[in-house]
């Protein structure tokens, strides 16, 4: 008979999030290209590496859909 046992739970880990108003102290530190960069992730919620990775064909304009 195979043994069973309960796994132990692992704390979940918490990523540190800008509030609003640091997300804006951010944003006015940079010029307009990387504005929208940064901006995109953050409306988004996309992390660096999926954003790194999109392709055109993951982009549609008409309805501004990624």
């Amino acid at each position: 008979m195979p043994l069973k046992f309960d796994m132990p739970k692992l704390a979940k880990k918490r990523l540190p999030v800008l509030m609003a108003d640091e997300l804006r102290s951010v944003v006015a530190w940079y010029d307009r290209p990387d504005k929208a960069i940064l901006l995109f992730l953050a409306d988004s919620g996309l992390r660096r590496g999926k954003a790194v990775n999109l392709n055109w064909s993951d982009v549609d304009m008409q309805p501004g859909l990624v």
